[in-house]
């Protein structure tokens, strides 16, 4: 899906996906929605979300009939992390974003925001599930062997 928003575009080809979650019990439920939190290449953060008649992403067809129907939201950081600690686990949360209790002040790191390619954030939560080693270490032992 593709759509601009304030003069900001929002698209589902061409941004990260980040993380998808859905809410109701059944996909036959008629409040039943799923939804797939993106970032665009400059930063901007956003849902996409497809749900049913009832749900918040319906369409009004007719006076009282509504049917299934999808649409994008930007939202922001806060908003983006607030939704993943409701939905995903604390693991799933710390593959997106950095965890405060792991910047190590004594030593003087400080916190980023990066965006990668989706096929290389792939890539290492894939090795976080081999080795364990987190993505913010891979990084920083990948920058350090190429001698930054």
């Amino acid at each position: 899906m593709n759509k601009i928003i304030e003069g900001k575009r929002y698209n589902t080809e061409t941004a990260t996906l980040l993380a998808s979650w859905h809410v109701g019990f059944s996909p036959r439920d008629n409040n039943f929605y799923s939804e797939s939190l993106y970032i665009t290449t400059s930063g901007n953060y956003f849902l996409h979300g497809k749900g049913n008649a009832g749900a918040k992403y319906s369409s009004k067809i007719s006076e009282n009939t509504y049917t299934g129907g999808e649409g994008i939201i930007p939202i922001s950081r806060k908003e983006a992390q607030e939704l993943v600690e409701k939905y995903l686990t604390a693991d799933e949360y710390e593959a997106i974003f950095d965890v405060d209790e792991e910047i190590n002040n004594e030593t003087g790191d400080e916190k980023i925001t990066l965006t990668l390619p989706s096929d290389l954030i792939k890539t290492l939560k894939e090795r976080k599930e081999t080795t364990g080693a987190n993505i913010s270490f891979q990084i920083a032992k990948l920058l350090r062997e190429a001698g930054y």
